[in-house]
């Protein structure tokens, strides 16, 4: 059975100072939905494009701002504290994505994110 591709522009995910920020999608896919942590400033990006898109964990502004949990391990840490650090975790995840846009906007106002 034939089918047909048509493109769709991304999701804006920060719109800031007059400049946009992008979502990425595994695959090029919409349907999977965005990545997480990578990044475009070409609403025409695709995977095939070298260097088009950016992971906002190397951004500096993530580096100064975001405090990860700590780590989990099995191996040594007890059940409770696997708990609470997965509990701890949990959290995070939930606040991620405004600190993510955070970031972003950020770094645009810093001049670490520009248009090319």
């Amino acid at each position: 059975m034939p089918y047909k591709t048509t493109w769709i522009d991304p999701d804006i995910c920060v719109e800031h100072n007059g400049i946009k920020v992008f979502h990425t999608y595994d695959d090029d896919n919409f349907d999977k939905g965005p990545m997480v942590h990578w990044f475009t400033m070409d609403p025409k990006f695709t995977e095939e494009d070298e260097g088009g898109d950016f992971d906002v964990r190397m951004l500096p502004a993530w580096k100064e701002l975001v405090k990860l949990p700590p780590l989990i391990n099995i191996d040594s840490d007890s059940e409770e504290i696997v708990g609470r650090k997965r509990e701890q975790w949990g959290e995070f995840r939930e606040k991620e994505p405004g600190l993510i846009r955070h970031v972003l906007r950020l770094s645009i106002e810093r001049g670490d994110l520009c248009p090319s």
